[in-house]
């Protein structure tokens, strides 16, 4: 994997530390690039925000995939994700290629090897199953305590957040198209997330209480821990 450099971003709410134990939820996308999202939850909100999240199902509908979802429902599910006390992180690499999942997998892995996290749950894709289980079993050692899976979004609401969170990173001109959400918390965080070179709007948007940019040092093909301007 020498040779390819993963970026990574940050956002959470003022106070989210890293202390207390946590899960994390990882959906992928080959959008520019190939970038992972991961989702830091705390176990004691799990399933207040499961209920949230399955509260936007259409009768029958067995989960929620941004790409495919009407605006009205989009936005709806943005603005409940705004007040949820969680912190999302992107890892990406410029260009799609064999070893771009391995790569963002390894750098988030090093950031949870020494953290207090539970639980890593990965959207299921039998394709990349076996090279996942190698990539976090040689990074994350076996001194690690917690554990991790991979599961359908269908039977596991909680990767819809890096689902929806993804697209809006990934979306250019979101902000201007949810203009009957335009609350400055909110949209902050939607401006700054689509612009990440320019300096933070220092706007506090609930879920991204400081949506920044990032400051990325890269070694070789890894990305160093992900740091807040």
């Amino acid at each position: 994997m020498r040779g390819h450099a993963c970026e990574s971003r940050v956002s959470g709410v003022d106070g989210w530390g890293e202390s207390q134990p946590y899960r994390v939820f990882v959906d992928e996308s080959e959008v520019n690039g190939y970038s992972i999202t991961a989702v830091y939850v705390r176990p004691q909100d799990v399933h207040k925000i499961k209920t949230v999240l399955r509260k936007h199902l259409r009768s029958g509908q067995r989960s929620i995939h941004f790409t495919k979802e009407r605006s009205e429902v989009r936005k709806a599910v943005i603005s409940d994700i705004a007040r949820m006390s969680i912190k999302a992180e992107l890892y990406k690499v410029a260009e799609k290629h064999r070893q771009a999942r391995s790569i963002c997998l390894q750098a988030l892995a090093e950031n949870l090897r020494d953290g207090k996290c539970q639980q890593l749950v990965l959207d299921q894709n039998d394709s990349v199953c076996q090279s996942d289980r190698r990539v976090l079993r040689s990074t994350l050692g076996p001194g690690w305590s917690g554990t991790y899976d991979h599961s359908a979004r269908s039977s596991e609401p909680l990767l819809w957040l890096p689902d929806a969170i993804s697209w809006c990173w990934n979306k250019e001109g979101l902000a201007a198209r949810l203009s009957g959400h335009r609350s400055s918390r909110l949209c902050g965080w939607l401006d700054d997330a689509q612009n990440p070179a320019r300096p933070p709007s220092g706007r506090l948007p609930g879920l991204l209480h400081r949506a920044t940019a990032l400051s990325t040092s890269r070694v070789g093909h890894r990305a160093e821990a992900p740091v807040l301007l």
